[in-house]
């Protein structure tokens, strides 16, 4: 069941995080009509860690009017892009 089905109810929702083992091009695809609206607040998913903030999705995502952030983890802490 696609997002935009399964979340299609709810007017406004604050955050979805997205933990699917390198599918998420297929939830985000699956969810387009609720972020092309902007329903979805927030997003919280993650990137594959040789792509980084060239992935595909962050650009399609800046598109729809969707700030991007990438979190790294450096040796003492995480530094956000």
């Amino acid at each position: 069941m696609r997002l935009d089905e399964c979340l299609a109810a709810y007017e406004d929702i604050g955050l979805v995080k997205i933990d699917v083992e390198g599918f998420q091009d297929e939830v985000l695809k699956g969810a387009a009509t609720l972020l092309a609206e902007r329903r979805i607040r927030d997003l919280i998913f993650e990137v594959p860690r040789d792509i980084g903030p060239s992935y595909g999705m962050i650009d399609w995502l800046k598109t729809l009017g969707y700030s991007c952030f990438v979190i790294r983890q450096k040796l003492h802490r995480p530094v956000l892009d």
